[in-house]
């Protein structure tokens, strides 16, 4: 039961954090990720982060059903919700390398030397992480 009440206190964000990291312009990630997921005036949205929700429901399903199983048989909580942290944050890197996105601009695609958004510098695939907080702690 302590085990369980843990599980109802705390959650796992699976994201990134703001100020963690910038580009050498200093841009904050957070806002790039942003940019792309939802589109800018000039960039179509690339909605990596819907879309690895979205894409994987199936996946998502069973692994939070193994989840509860583990937690029945014993697992801590905190190691649970760990589990849960790096399989999100799993989903959005790959969904990142490997979604289907509209492709880069030609001008773009001069500058970076590929057609394929999101993966230029790696930058925002590294950034993506997972913590685990309170409920309602937005810190």
């Amino acid at each position: 039961m302590k085990e369980l009440k843990e599980l109802g206190d705390f959650e796992v964000r699976i994201g990134f954090q703001a100020g963690r990291e910038t580009t050498e312009e200093g841009v904050d990630v957070v806002d790039i990720a942003a940019f792309n997921e939802f589109g800018t005036s000039k960039s179509p949205s690339r909605p990596f982060m819907r879309d690895s929700l979205d894409n994987h429901r199936s996946e998502i399903d069973r692994m939070m059903e193994a989840q509860g199983e583990r937690l029945g048989s014993g697992t801590p909580a905190r190691t649970i919700l760990e589990t849960i942290g790096l399989f999100g944050q799993d989903l959005m890197q790959t969904e990142i390398e490997q979604g289907e996105f509209e492709r880069n601009a030609e001008s773009t695609v001069k500058a970076k030397g590929s057609e394929k958004p999101l993966i230029d510098s790696g930058r925002l695939k590294n950034a993506v992480t997972f913590w685990i907080g309170r409920v309602g702690d937005l810190s």
